[in-house]
């Protein structure tokens, strides 16, 4: 009879999850990014908003079905025999562009705004982990869906006519946008064994999908057929692994390695052109093309000290070689100066005696287009108990400052820097509900 009434109160509780994990998967992602990194996606997405709080750790710590992209061999280190996980961020991405301005004797007086863009952007993740009743050395499987490189990306800026005593005055010259959407999202599949009380290894396989979309629009008022509007799009997919080990060196401390080979991503590519306020003429360019991403490295460690209320201390370093990048509508040998890139994690929780964690973190991430420029991260989040299981919120602040050129050539007779100072600011909320079975 108990038995009976345990079934029954738990049959709510599994259609909730269920309807949650269909919810969270059918999310599209649109995670923001900064213009640095909008050619081959953002690698700094958000997993969950656990692993957030604690600026993406997780190469030393189990993070349930997550584990399967930070380390997999991970999957052996979680209590318990089954677990679900789903999380939805909203982050809102400003971008704004300086060039310094001058008097008349061509002295420096200070940096001029010519463009500021404000946009809002939704991101969602899902994973699952089960242990199977195998006797002797019990395996841990896992299914996630995540985002793996996000490109999604909005600019705009209008040209207004400079000439003070034109009628009407700033009239509106010129209209020009760029919109990228689009992320490489990954359907992953791991699974973990202990090779011995202190060691396991675990492996995951990687289907990435998606697509990337770039339009360009430039709407000329003073020369009606010089307007422009390009459409770009290129869906893809792919495969690659993860493989990964842990070692439980004692009760305190925990180490994390894993190897992330190559990911190599093929589709259809066309881009369309249309010339003319009202296009009379069109050009398109279509064909296959391929992206080789490349391989990864990564190291952690998780430090739990003797101290009240129980911590946990832990690092993440991960290394991407970013100039081995092969991109096949580019010729030549990293054409485009690609630099690789150190990623640097620091987390810690803090989990009070009833059991409910507070989190901060902090991240550095080198932009692999720019040697001179990174993303610093800083992170924070609690949790509390919601559902039967664990609801975890999370807020990350991140800043970059770069130089970059102007994305549309300026009209004959403006005196314009060719590059701007970009200042990128990202704040992103997330939201995550995990319970165990």
């Amino acid at each position: 009879m108990k038995q009976r009434m345990r079934n029954r109160a738990g049959r709510p509780a599994a259609v909730v999850t269920g309807l949650v994990a269909l919810l969270v998967a059918g999310v599209g992602p649109a995670a923001a990014d900064p213009a640095l990194q909008t050619r081959y996606g953002d690698p700094a997405t958000s997993l969950s908003a656990e692993i957030d709080a604690m600026a993406g750790t997780g190469t030393a710590l189990y993070r349930g079905g997550f584990s399967n992209v930070l380390n997999p061999a991970m999957l052996t280190a979680g209590p318990d025999r089954t677990r679900v996980d789903a999380s939805l961020s909203l982050a809102q991405a400003h971008e704004d562009r300086f060039i310094p301005l001058f008097d008349t004797f061509t002295s420096y007086v200070t940096d001029t705004a010519i463009a500021t863009n404000r946009h809002h952007y939704f991101g969602s993740g899902f994973a699952l982990t089960h242990r199977l009743p195998i006797v002797g050395k019990p395996v841990t499987t896992a299914l996630s869906l995540t985002d793996r490189y996000s490109f999604a990306y909005d600019f705009s800026e209008q040209i207004r006519d400079p000439d003070s005593y034109a009628s009407p005055r700033d009239a509106v010259l010129q209209e020009r946008a760029v919109e990228i959407d689009g992320a490489l999202r990954a359907l992953s599949g791991g699974a973990a064994v202990e090779l011995g009380p202190r060691v396991s290894l675990g492996a995951a396989a990687h289907y990435a999908f998606g697509s990337r979309d770039q339009t360009r629009r430039v709407r000329n008022y003073e020369t009606p057929a010089s307007s422009l509007l390009e459409n770009s799009g290129f869906d893809m997919e792919g495969l690659n692994f993860t493989l990964g080990a842990r070692v439980h060196v004692d009760e305190r401390l925990e180490l994390g390695l894993t190897y992330e080979t190559p990911l190599k991503v093929t589709g259809h590519s066309l881009t369309e052109t249309f010339y003319g306020a009202y296009p009379d003429s069109v050009n398109y360019v279509a064909g296959s093309t391929g992206v080789d991403y490349p391989r990864a490295w990564r190291a952690g460690l998780a430090y739990r000290p003797r101290s009240a209320p129980r911590t946990i201390f832990t690092v993440d370093a991960a290394w991407r070689e970013w100039s081995d990048l092969n991109d096949s509508r580019l010729a030549g040998d990293n054409p485009l100066l690609l630099q690789d890139a150190l990623d640097v994690s620091i987390g810690v929780e803090h989990r009070f005696y009833n059991g409910l964690p507070v989190r901060f973190g902090f991240r550095r991430l080198d932009a692999y287009d720019d040697r001179e420029v990174g993303a610093s991260f800083f992170t924070a989040g609690v949790a509390l108990n919601a559902g039967g299981g664990e609801l975890s919120v999370s807020a990350a602040l991140s800043k970059q400052t770069s130089v970059r050129e102007h994305w549309f050539a300026y009209p004959s007779g403006y005196v314009v820097e060719q590059q701007a100072r970009v200042e990128d600011t990202l704040f992103r909320l997330g939201v995550g509900w995990s319970r165990a079975f």
